[in-house]
């Protein structure tokens, strides 16, 4: 018998026909609470709702701009410029917001000691480049900016 004719003539065995374990069956009664999908969303009516005021995110798009400062880190003046900004004659800041993220994240890695996740950079250099994108920001322990 031929290998390709072999496959195309193959019939299952009968182990594997129908059988009465693996039928399905009609459900016993109807449930009362509604199913929840994927594309449903509760709502609350707005006297429902418990959270306090503060909690609820300003309406300013600015604020809502500004960046989360690591622990030691304090925001003094936040007017982020307009991009591009040139820091040096060969780096050029094309996404500000981005920027300033990723700088606040090596300022944290510096303050915890890990320079390598700083990029090498010094804390000075990092805050330096902040306020020249518009991101002004203090030390805590500002005898920590000379290292």
């Amino acid at each position: 018998m031929l290998a390709s004719r072999r496959w195309r003539d193959w019939n299952p065995p009968a182990i594997l026909q129908k059988s009465q374990e693996h039928q399905l069956t009609k459900p016993t009664k109807a449930t009362s609470k509604p199913i929840l999908s994927v594309l449903s969303v509760p709502t609350l009516p707005v006297s429902e709702i418990n959270a306090p005021s503060d909690s609820i995110p300003p309406n300013d798009p600015e604020v809502a701009r500004r960046p989360a400062m690591p622990a030691g880190v304090r925001l003094i003046r936040w007017e982020p410029k307009a991009a591009p900004v040139r820091l040096s004659k060969c780096s050029t800041v094309t996404d500000i917001d981005k920027f300033v993220h990723s700088t606040l994240r090596q300022v944290e890695a510096r303050l915890y000691g890990k320079d390598w996740l700083a990029g090498n950079w010094t804390l000075s250099t990092l805050l330096a480049r902040l306020e020249a994108c518009g991101c002004c920001v203090a030390l805590d322990n500002p005898h920590e900016a000379l290292q």
